[in-house]
């Protein structure tokens, strides 16, 4: 399981993951905080995050959107985190 680099900016170690939900945001969430306590849910993105020491500390934040496509703006996201941090994708984003 990858861990973040010691070496990390502190903007990379801040900025864990980038998702998005065709659910309602409690949903997701609900399932994200399931898949951290071991229950089987129909989703693993961001389960990198769940192997971090202090996981339980994490902030989890969101923005509504009102005309971008939910997957292009996430796709944006991530490759703007990517070119500000050397091609690496935040943490737990295994993808993209």
């Amino acid at each position: 399981t990858p861990k973040p680099s010691s070496a990390a900016s502190d903007v990379y170690k801040r900025q864990l993951y980038i998702g998005m939900t065709g659910s309602s945001l409690r949903r997701r969430i609900k399932q994200y905080m399931q898949f951290g306590e071991g229950k089987p849910v129909g989703h693993r993105g961001g389960c990198y995050i769940w192997q971090m020491e202090d996981c339980d500390r994490l902030i989890i934040c969101w923005k509504e959107l009102a005309e971008e496509l939910p997957g292009e703006y996430e796709t944006m996201l991530i490759r703007s985190f990517k070119d500000a941090h050397d091609g690496r994708r935040p943490f737990a984003n295994r993808n993209k």
